[in-house]
Parts: structure tokens; sequence; C-alpha cells
């Protein structure tokens, strides 16, 4: 701007202020146009809004005056009279339905159907439906569709909104709405209904239902006549749902597509929120597209309950639409002029001024970087123009060129100086002449870059210059290898001792060859190699560029260097064939004289053999001799060995023809003995269970109706119920060991919790007794071994310890094995009675104390010490003791720990491998017994009540449980099989199940399993309560609990509050122990939060301070965590919360150990795949008794698709195939059918049948399923198809069988189609491990 005139500046200052000064303007104006537009939009919207209003308004006032003249006249109540009457001739059963398909019914019906025919065709309604008041028959519909006969209070339709309305009218008696809801008839397409009651002879005896037909109110709603493109009007219902259809969005926001998808056609903007406040406003707001729109809205009552937003609007960009035109063309208006007036200032700028300083500041930047070395180009700055600029160009310019001169002269010398230094550093230590001409003509031609170049030696003897090495030269036959001085340029440079320079050869003499063309070296440069005065060779090269002088110099400079390197390695050769001849002298020499003290040797060798040779030829003889006569007489004692051998095999086969037999009867009686005894524990517990049960209830005398002494004796009965109790378990325990069937599952914890543990249990009775009780922890260390069978062991020995004690102390103690085989010892250490040392061997004897007069004393069965010795011995080590009479006992067990022992996988053998036997003859079944009719609360029950339903076939045990039940204040339900059970189940509404696993009927895992399958079940409570031994998989499959027979009163009311604890609590806690933030989130966000406090955490100790603080319902953990590993939190919860569901969700591969130890911890183990997430919702929903969305609830085949899998249905009977292949076809699936277990194996075998899974029966001929499934997992090829077995059994021990010999999952007949697909879609795309 300096350089500008005055007159310059003013006119562009002028120029930008004009045109800033019209923006401001325009900009002013059109914002007060769209003002104006939008208050003419808004007037325009209020009035098409209370036009939809009053339309609306006319409507409904029809609807309801003809619900009005309809229920007054005749063909309402004449109708309802004579349905009345029907309804009372057959004796309709008030919660079933209506009987639309009886004869009497259906003539009724055609006389009333031309009526309403006509009434549906003339006025706005759809159907005309007639409900009985008092039991919610439909008794009449026009339409006929699937609510024609339904009952209302107890049918499918009891929670639609046609049900509500009926209500409403019953409870109101007058003409009332009911807004738009899915309904099931319509195929869950919105209906809306009005009602009004029906009085007879001014009595209340129906209720008239009129189906909306919503097509009048879209009529009202779709009228546009005169509307713009993005003017509409809608109704919003009070759940935020469409009510008609949306002009611009129909796709999403129709009434249909709203109520099919509500995520996705909600409308809950600004204006339906206030509207259902109750305000009537106008203002711009952003709409269910997320657009700004001009709204506006008021509300529609419909009557006193039922209310609707009415909402006009318009998009504000339509409205803005000449504005915003207006706006765009100021702004490209501005825009331009801004563009010329800077474009002509900086043409003017850039021209003059800049473009001359670039070329200055380009010249001086190309100056220095060549002063630098960053660059071998200079150039001259541009000195044309008159300025100053041009001056300064002209001067920098002479600079630049004196300083070029200097820099190429010093580069030159350098050049010469570095290849002279390189070549004497490659020459400097070459001792070979051959070596040192080819490294020099190599180095040279490389250095100068030359096309071709060949060096030659000087031979002094023959007067010769003889080609010694080359580069990149081609020898031919018209070339020579040797000059004589004189002959040749080679030999006349020699000659002349000084170098000819030959330029622009134009014959074929100087050829340069590469590989893939030929051509002749323009010009040759051949100079000689000469020493004070001295000839050495001469070095001929040639290029397709002219020689430089500074090449030419680099020649001349290292002669002397090529020189000296010839003469030394010419002095050097010569040293070196002189030494090689002395060499070759001395080694003929030593050659010689070896060879002669080599034949000397020789020859004295050969006489020493000699004689030797007839020494042994002597003995030989002599020998042959004697064994001759050894071998006739072994020939004898053979044949006499061979006779005593034969009769000495035929006795060990009788023998242990014998020994077998005995062996299997033995083995036999074992088993016989086993099963024996478990069959007598559970016939024994059924009945002790009520022995211990009443008798704990008599000692209560909550009735006041007993005497202290009739107290005492019933609490004479409590303590021998449960020490017989004590005693069934102790022979159950050992003869589960003796039979090998006692399992073994290692833990990992650390000695001071196992001490720490018996100390608490084993406190009182200390303090009891007056005995100090002391524990000593020296071994300090993890423990791998069963903590529940060495903690089983530790209590019989301690309470020996208490029993026989009677002053003193008693100590338990952990140290490291003396014995090197095991690892630690676990001594029990009292000042007790002692055992006399004849005596100390009898004490391990089942039944067997040491003194008969013990236990008269003292008590007891001699079981305690008996178990605990068999227990050790099964956990891989043995019980010591050491004893004085009357000074005490020291019992001490040494165990191994299974971290790094073999014994554990003998252990892990045994626990797996099941012995299956035939029932001995000596055992009777169950007979099938006559049902009872038992006292329970069904007949005073209706719909609406909830009841707790024992499964039990034990009379007496169900009836205490339902005395305490009713004792509590709830209904209970009594069945005394499992058919009944689930009878009742499906009859009333049930808040808790008290269930029986041995049931006549059906094993009461079956009836668990049939619970947790069905979708109206699955979230029922159900606790175990059974005299088996705690079966896991009742817990897996989401039994809240197990407790064994025996029980008291105390356990009953335990258990029916933790079913009301279930039920009350609407919202459950989860926590999810976790270190991956990405994993947890997704989780969390996998099961939602809306019904469910989530607690997430990172590390196993956050997790055991939360489970210690909090209440939890669920756990569940990754066994991969932050600061150790999620086994210590799932053993913490184990042992200190033991009835704590926990889900173990890892991507861990486990191998069998780790499964078998954390199934004893956890009620489900589920892997991280891409398809785990809906197994984990599944479970974790099992466990929190988490009812699922109803949009959700389906039937399960819908969810399958097996049209790419291929199923194998092996059955024999024809029946079974045509069920099962055709509930496949119904999931899509290709079915083959085998009728044995062979043909099963022939069709699996062939390579052109592919299978993704086998249905296998068990029962069939030729080959039953056992032998299938044995046969196909030994086959290699066909081994890794999942199995389910499907047969007609249904106990535990079929169920073990078939799992044990190779099925992936059990199935019993009859089947249910959800089980069924259940499984299939499990297994379907799994492989057998």
């Amino acid at each position: 701007m300096k350089n500008l005139s005055i007159k310059l500046k003013l006119i562009i200052i002028s120029i930008l202020s004009l045109v800033f000064l019209s923006s401001i303007l325009g900009f002013i104006s059109i914002k007060q146009t769209k003002q104006t537009l939008i208050e003419q939009k808004y007037e325009a919207l209020t009035s098409t809004r209370d036009s939809k209003v009053k339309q609306l308004d006319e409507l409904f006032k029809l609807y309801t005056k003809q619900a009005h003249l309809l229920a007054d006249t005749s063909y309402a109540k004449d109708l309802t009279t004579e349905f009345e009457k029907i309804e009372k001739e057959l004796n309709i059963d008030q919660y079933g339905e209506f009987p639309t398909d009886k004869k009497v019914v259906e003539d009724a019906y055609e006389k009333w159907d031309k009526f309403y025919k006509t009434y549906t065709n003339t006025y706005p309604f759809t159907d005309v439906l007639l409900i009985s008041k008092d039991n919610g028959h439909i008794f009449y519909t026009f339409k006929k569709k699937s609510d024609f006969g339904q009952n209302l209070r107890t049918g499918s339709l009891n929670k639609s909104n046609l049900a509500k309305i009926w209500q409403k009218v019953k409870r109101t008696r007058k003409v009332s709405y009911i807004d738009m809801q899915s309904y099931a008839p319509d195929n869950y397409k919105p209906a809306m209904f009005l009602a009004s009651p029906v009085y007879v002879n001014g009595n209340f005896k129906s209720v008239l239902v009129l189906k909306l037909d919503t097509n009048s109110i879209q009529n009202i709603m779709a009228f546009r006549s005169g509307y713009s493109k993005t003017h509409e009007d809608y109704l919003v219902g009070e759940d935020y749902l469409m009510r008609s259809d949306s002009h611009i969005a129909p796709t999403t926001h129709s009434v249909l597509a709203s109520f099919k998808n509500p995520k996705v056609g909600i409308n809950n903007t600004v204006a339906v929120k206030e509207a259902f406040k109750g305000f009537t406003n106008t203002k711009i707001i952003e709409d269910y597209r997320n657009k700004e729109v001009l709204s506006s809205y008021t509300l529609f009552k419909i009557d006193d309950n039922l209310s609707w937003a009415v909402v006009s609007e318009v998009e504000l960009s339509e409205v803005l639409k000449v504005p915003n035109e207006l706006t765009n063309t100021l702004i490209i208006i501005s825009l331009i002029a801004f563009i010329i007036v800077f474009s002509i200032l900086y043409f003017v700028i850039q021209k003059y001024i800049i473009n001359s300083l670039n070329s200055f500041q380009d010249g001086l930047l190309n100056f220095f970087m060549y002063l630098n070395r960053e660059t071998n180009d200079i150039q001259l700055l541009e000195d044309s123009s008159k300025d100053e600029i041009g001056q300064m160009s002209k001067v920098v310019n002479a600079g630049i060129k004196r300083t070029k001169q200097s820099i190429t002269k010093a580069d030159i010398e350098n050049w010469i100086k570095d290849g002279v230094n390189q070549l004497n550093q490659i020459l400097i230590n070459l001792k070979d002449l051959k070596d040192v001409t080819d490294e020099s003509i190599n180095f040279i031609s490389n250095y100068i870059n030359a096309g071709v170049a060949v060096l030659y030696i000087y031979e002094e003897e023959n007067k010769k210059l003889k080609q010694y090495s080359s580069f990149a030269h081609v020898s031919r036959d018209e070339l020579s290898n040797e000059f004589s001085l004189g002959q040749g340029v080679v030999g006349q440079v020699a000659f002349q001792k000084k170098p000819i320079l030959l330029k622009n050869i134009k014959k074929n003499e100087a050829l340069i060859t590469t590989g893939t063309v030929t051509q002749n070296a323009y010009n040759t440069y051949t100079f000689p190699l000469i020493y004070n005065d001295e000839i050495f060779g001469v070095i001929e090269i040639g290029s397709f560029e002219k020689f430089e002088q500074k090449t030419l110099d680099f020649f001349e400079n290292i002669n002397r260097t090529i020189c000296i390197a010839i003469s030394s390695a010419i002095k050097n050769k010569k040293v070196k064939e002189l030494l090689e001849q002395t060499k070759l002298a001395n080694k003929e020499l030593e050659i010689n004289q070896q060879k002669l003290e080599e034949a000397n040797a020789n020859m004295e060798e050969q006489q020493q053999q000699l004689e030797e040779a007839n020494v042994n030829m002597e003995e030989q003889q002599q020998q042959l001799e004697e064994a001759n006569a050894n071998m006739e007489e072994q020939q004898q004692q053979l044949k006499i060995s061979e006779q005593n051998l034969k009769e000495q095999n035929r006795l060990l086969e009788e023998t242990k023809k014998d020994i077998e037999t005995k062996a299997e009867q033995l083995e036999q009686s074992g088993k016989y003995k086993s099963e024996f005894l478990a069959n007598m524990s559970h016939e024994l517990r059924t009945p002790l269970n009520s022995i211990i049960l009443l008798s704990s209830l008599l000692q209560k005398n909550s009735k006041q109706t007993l005497s202290n002494d009739d107290i005492k004796k019933a609490n004479t009965i409590f303590d021998s119920g449960n020490e017989l109790l004590r005693l069934i378990n102790d022979i159950l325990d050992l003869s589960k060991v003796e039979s090998g069937k006692m399992e073994v599952i290692v833990d990992s914890f650390k000695s001071i919790d196992l001490l720490e543990q018996l100390k608490e249990v084993f406190g009182y009775t200390a303090k009891e007794k007056g005995l100090e009780f002391k524990i000593v922890d020296e071994y300090k260390g993890l423990i791998c071994n069963d903590k529940d069978r060495i903690s089983q062991i530790i209590r019989n020995l301690v309470s020996n310890a208490f029993k026989f004690t009677k002053e003193g102390s008693i100590t338990l103690s952990i140290t490291a094995s003396k014995d090197l085989t095991k690892d630690f010892c676990i001594s029990v250490i009292d000042t007790g009675i002692g055992i006399a040392k004849e005596k100390q061997n009898l004490i391990f004897k089942a039944f067997t104390q040491a003194d008969g007069g013990t236990s008269r004393e003292y008590g007891g069965t001699g079981l305690g010490l008996s178990i605990s010795k068999e227990l050790a011995k099964l956990l891989g080590g043995y019980i010591s003791l050491q004893s004085n009479e009357n000074k005490g006992s020291i019992f001490s067990v040494n165990l191994p720990n299974f971290s790094n022992n073999e014994h554990l996988d003998d252990n892990l053998s045994k626990i797996n491998t099941q012995t299956l036997i035939s029932k001995p003859a000596f055992i009777e079944e169950k007979k099938d017994k006559k049902i009872k009719k038992v006292e329970d609360d069904r007949d005073i029950l209706d719909l609406n009540k909830e009841a707790f339903l024992i499964i039990d076939d034990d009379e007496i045990f169900s009836q205490v449980v339902y005395e305490e039940i009713k004792r509590g204040g709830n209904f209970g339900l009594v069945a005394l099989n499992a058919t009944e059970g689930l009878k009742l189940i499906e009859k009333y509404k049930i808040k808790g199940i008290l269930l029986d696993l041995t049931l006549p009927d059906m094993d009461g895992v079956e009836v668990l399993k049939k619970l947790k399958a069905n979708h109206e079940t699955k979230n029922i409570p159900v606790h175990i309560i059974s005299s088996k031994d705690k079966n896991s998989e009742t817990l897996k499959l989401g039994a809240i609990g197990y407790l064994q027979k025996p029980v008291v009163d105390g356990d009953i009311n335990g258990i029916i509050n933790s079913f009301e604890n279930i039920n009350k609590k609407e919202i459950k806690d989860l926590l999810i122990v976790e270190d991956d933030d990405i994993h947890k989130e997704a989780l969390i966000e996998l099961i939602g939060t809306e019904d469910i406090n989530i607690k997430g955490v990172k590390t196993a100790q956050e997790a055991i301070n939360e489970v210690k603080t909090e209440h939890y319902d669920t756990v569940v953990v990754d066994l991969a965590l932050m600061d150790g590993s999620g086994y210590e939190v799932c053993e913490y919860i184990k042992n200190r919360y033991p009835k704590l569901p926990i889900i173990i969700y890892t991507g861990k591969e486990l191998n069998k150990q780790e499964k078998i130890k954390l199934q004893e911890y956890s009620n489900s183990i589920i892997i991280k795949t891409a398809n785990s997430n809906e197994r984990i919702l599944n479970e974790i929903n099992l466990f929190l008794h988490r009812e699922e969305e109803k949009e959700e609830k389906k039937e399960i085949f819908k969810d399958v698709d097996l049209s790419q899998k291929n199923i194998l249905i092996v059955d024999d009977d024809i029946k079974n195939i045509f069920v099962l292949d055709a509930a496949l076809k119904e999931f899509n699936a290709n079915t083959f059918t085998a009728f044995n277990g062979q043909e099963a194996l022939d069709f699996l075998k062939d390579e052109k049948n592919k299978i993704d899974l086998i249905l296998m029966d068990i029962m069939m001929p030729v080959m039953n399923g056992y032998e299938a499934m044995e046969k196909i997992r030994e086959d290699k090829k066909i081994k890794h198809i999942p199995i389910i077995a499907v047969t007609a059994k249904a106990m535990k021990d079929d169920r073990e069988k078939c799992i044990s010999l190779g099925a992936d999952d059990y199935l019993s007949k009859p089947i249910e189609i959800n089980i069924l697909a259940s499984l299939i879609e499990s297994w379907s795309t799994k492989k057998h491990k």
C-alpha cells in the first residue's frame, strides 16, 4: 500500500465499504421477511389444527350416540336374553369358553347376523360384539374371528384392550372408550373399542362393544387440500405411538408401523409432551425425524380417561425457502465482489514486486546450497531489470563465478587424492600378483567409469608384455594377448615410456561389451607403469566419453602406487617358490623313512600271530568235544521240562478260571451291597424325614397342648432320629469309598483358611467342655486336594479328640510332610485317654473301637476312623497314629498336592467310570401307587391367587410342609406325582415349587427340565427337597437350592422366605467381574439395566469386597483378571456364600481337570464365542428369575433355521421316526433315517453322506444305541458328530450311561417340541469333544 497512490487507496476502501453496507442491509430485510412468513404460517397451522379437532369431536359424538342407541334397542337386549337362556340350558362352565360349535348356538346367530351386517355397513364400525357381564363370555360377534367364544376372564385375551373395556364398563356402567392396542384376533393390528352397558328390564346383563372403523379418523387427518408439501396433521396417543398415519414418513410412523415397531415409530417430541400436559401452543421444535418444524398442538379429549395429542406441523425450511434463497444470492454477490477486488490487488503486487523478490531469493538459496555442497548445479541471478533488484543481481553473479572456479579446482584435487588413497588401502595387504592386477584394474575402471580396460605385465625374461587382468574385456582371435616392445600401441607405450591418447576411433578394434550390446570405444588412453625409470607394465583404458584432464592427472598420480604393489608381489612370488621347493624335498625324505619302519614292524607282528593261531586251534578242538557231550544231556532234560510245563499250564488255567469266577462273584456281591445300601438309604430317609420333622414341630409346642414330659420325649425322638441319620450317612460314605464311587474334586486353598474354618466349627464345643483348642500353621502354603473330603477326615479326628479328652488341650496343626512321597501333614494332638498299642490296629476297622466298653461311656459306632482311613487312601495319602494309654494321642494325615501328581488322573478316572449292572432279584421295584386325594387349597383358589406347590410322593411329609405353608398365611397345593404337579402348574398361579427327585412316574430332574424349558414356567423358583445326595445338575438347571432329607421345620420356613424374597424383589442385583472394559460394557448393554442393578469390578479383591458388603443375586466371573485369577473369587463365594449362583464367562479354553474343578464352584460355564451372547443372557435370566419381554416371547422353532443341516434319525419304531421327521421339517432340516445301530453305522461310513447331528434311540434290534454310540466314537472319521440320545427311559442311571458311552445330550420320551428345538439349536453347530 506504500507504493500506491492516495487515489487508488480511496477507491479500494470505498468499494469495500459499499460491499459491507449492502450486505448488512440485505440481511436485516431478509430476517424481517422470515419473521413475517413464520407468523402467517402459525395462523394457518392453528386454523387447520382447530378444524381437525372440531371434525374429530363430531365423529366421536356420533360414535357415542350410536352406542347409546344400539344398546337401548331390542337387537341388543333380545340377543342378550336369548343367549343368557342358552347359557343356562347348556350349563356352560363360567371359567371355560363359550361353545360356539353347538347347534343351538349356531341356529341363534343366523337371525342376528343380517341386522348387524347392515348396521356395520351403514355406520363407521367394523364389528359388533356382545359380552356376558358376569362370565366374560363373548357370546356374539358379527365377524366371527378368533375372539368369538373367548372367556375374557381366563382366556388368552384376558389382558387385551377388549377385556379392559369390558371390565371398565362393568365398573363404571356407562359408555366408555378404550385406546388403540395390538389385538391378536386382527393379526395384532391396532384396534379401538367403544362399549356400552346393556340393561334388560332394568338389570345390567351384558356389554355391547363396537369396534371402531379407524379409517374415518384417518380420512379426517389425511385431508390435505391446500397444504404445502411438508404440511401434515397427525394424532399421538399417551403411549407416544401414532393414532393416525404420517404423510411424510408412512413407513415408520403410520399407525401399523408405529405399533409393530414401537422403538422406531415412537413420537415423543416437545409438542406431544406439552400437549399431554394440557398446553395449547405454537413453536419451532424438532419433529420425530429430528428436523426443525413449525408446530401447532393441542389436546383432544375423547372422554375423561382418554386423550390424544393433535399436532399440525410444516418444515421450517419450506416456510423460509424464499428468504433463504435471497440470503444465498446476497452471499454470492458479496463473495464475487470481494474476490474481484482482492484479485486486482493480488495481481499488481504479485507481478511487479513478489515475482522479482522470489527470483532473487531463489538465486541466493541456490548459491548457498552450492556452497554447502547440497547441489552440484548453480545458476546465475536474473539481472535484466533496471531497478535496485537488477543492480544487486549483477554484483552477486560476479561473486558466484569466482567462487565456482575455486570450488571446482579444489574438488578435482580432492577427487584425485581420494582415488589414490583408496587404491593404496586396497593394495597394501595384497601379496599375490594376480590379486594386485585384478584389484588395480577393477578399481581404476570403476572410479573413472571406464567401459573396458586391460593391464599388461612386462616380463623381463622374454622382453614381452603379457595380459594379466582386464575389466569388461572380451578376448577375440584377431587380438593378441602378448606384445613385444614397440609392437602395437601397447608395445609402443612401453618402448617410449610415454602415454598415448586416441580419440574418435572408427574401427571395431576396442569394443565395449555388455549383456545386451557390443559397441566400440570412441576414446582409448594407454599409459606405462614406470617407477625409478623401470617399466613394470602397461594399462589400456577405453571409454565412450572423452578423457578429462582430471582423469589424466589421476592416471599419473596412481602410477607410482601400482608399480610398488606389482614389484612387491613379484618379489613375494619368488620367495614363495623357493620355500615350496625346500618343503617338497623334506617331505619326500620323511616318507621314505616312515615306509622303512612300517615294513620292519609288519614282519614282527606276522611272526607273533602265526604262533598264537597254532595254540588256539588246539584249544578249540578240545572245546568242541565237550560241547557235543553237553548237548546230548540237555536234550533229555528239555523233554522232561516240556512235559512238566504242560501240566503246570493246565493247572494254572484251571486256577485262573476259578479265581476269575470268584472275583466276578465278589464284585457282583459288592455291587449288590452298594446298591442295596443306596436303596435302603433312600427308603430309610423317607420315614426318617417325617420322624425328624414332626418331632421338631412337637418340640416347639406351638399350640401349647403338650406337657414337659411330652416335649422331652419329642426331643429324644428328634435326637435319636438325627443320630440314626448320621449313622446312615456314615454307612453310605463307607460304601461309596469301598465301591470306588466317591468323587474327588480338587480345590486350591490356603492352609490357614482350612484351620480357621475348623476352628469356627469346634470353637463352641471347646468352650462348652472347658478345653483349649489351638491351631498351628507351619506349612503356610497352598494345598491342592479335595477340601471337603479333607475337612471330613479332620472333623472325624477332632470330634474323637473332644470325645475322649476330659481335660487339657487339643491342637490341630499343618506342617510339611516328613514322607518324601507326600507334601503336607495334618495332625490332631490331644491329651485324652490314649490307646493301648495292642489295640491301635483295631480302631481303623469298621464298627470297631479300642475297648468294647468305650461305646457305652462315650458313644459312637466305630465308623468314623474307618471312613477317614479310606478317604485318606482315596486322596493319595494315609493316616498314622502315635498314642500311649492315659497320655493322649497324635493322629497324622499325610497327603500329596495334586498339582503335578499322577494320582490325580487315577482318581479322576475312578470318578468318571461307572459300572452299569442289572438290578439283583432281592431289590424290588416300586409299584405304582393309586393316587390318593390329599388335603390342599385347590378348591378355594381362584385365578388371581398365588400358591406354593409341593411335589413329593411322601404323603406325611407333604402334609407337614403344607401345614407349615398354611401357618405362614399362604395357600398351598400338594401333588404326589409329577404328572399331577405339572397339571396344577398349568391351572393355577404358582409362586414357588418344593420338588422331590424320586417320584413314582418321572425323575425330578426331568420335571425341572420341563419347567425351565417352558417360557410360562421357567421363572417360577424351584427348591429341591430330596433324600438323594446333592445333585449339582439341578442347580445348573436353575433350582434356587438343594436340601437333603430329613429336614426340620426351620428349613421349610427358610425355603418359603427365599421364595418370598425372590418374588418381592423387583430389581435384582448382578455383579460382573471382568477386567476388560469393552467386554464389560458390552455385557451390561446386552443384559440391560431396566430391572437389574449391575455392578462391574476389574479385580479379584474388588469382587470379594463387594460380596462381603453388598447382597447380590448372581455373580458373573471371568477367569483372567488383573490381580489374579477368577478361581479365587469362586472359591471365596463357595466357602462363604454357597447359595449365591456363579456363572463362569471366559475366553480361556478349559482342559478336563479345570472343568471338573470349576463345576464344583459354578452353576454354569460359558466360553466366549461369536455366538455366546444368547446363552449368557439366558443363563442370567434363569438365575435371576427374570421375565423376558413379551415381544420376544415366541415359539422356539420360529428362531431356529436348520435349512443347511443334515440330521440322522435312528429308531426302530416307524411312528417315532415319522414324529421326529415331522418336527424337524418345521425347522427346514434335511433328515435321513436308519432302523437300527448297524444301519446307522453303514450310512455314516459312506463318505457321500454328510451328517451334522444324530438323534439316537437306545432300545433297537440288531445293534442297540449304546453299541452304536461306542462304535461311532471309535471311528476317527465320524466321531466328531454330536449325538442326542432319545429314549423312553428317564432315570438318572440311563442318562449317565448314555453320556459316558458317547452321547452329547439326552432327551426322554415323550418329546416336547420346545426342548427338542433347544437341544438341536445348541448342538447342530458344535462338534463332539
